[in-house]
């Protein structure tokens, strides 16, 4: 969820959070250009509060392909400071072979 704390400088060097109010995902799209903008996101590895979906959230509700398209287009913004070729070979081809069960793989 979009709960995390930041510095104000952070926060506005990226101009906040998106104005798009026809999508969700603005926290992803915030901490991708946070991330982009050369800052250093950290996790606290415990669960803090409890937070629950229902089934009519403006996530839930919202397209999942123009939510996503949110995001990319954080990334389209900063296409310069990109390595698309380092993202593809090291983090979304073993992500996408992480998730297909065995017996759906095939050699290429």
């Amino acid at each position: 969820d979009a709960s995390s704390i930041m510095t104000k400088k952070a926060f506005d060097a990226i101009g906040g959070f998106g104005t798009d109010r026809s999508t969700s995902y603005e926290d992803w799209e915030l901490f991708a250009s946070l991330v982009l903008e050369g800052f250093t996101l950290d996790v606290i590895p415990e669960r803090l509060f409890y937070y629950r979906h229902q089934g009519q959230g403006f996530s839930r509700i919202t397209s999942p392909v123009e939510n996503q398209k949110r995001v990319l287009n954080a990334f389209y913004r900063h296409s310069n400071k990109i390595n698309f070729n380092g993202i593809m070979q090291n983090i979304l081809v073993p992500l996408f072979y992480a998730k297909q069960p065995k017996s759906e793989l095939r050699e290429v």
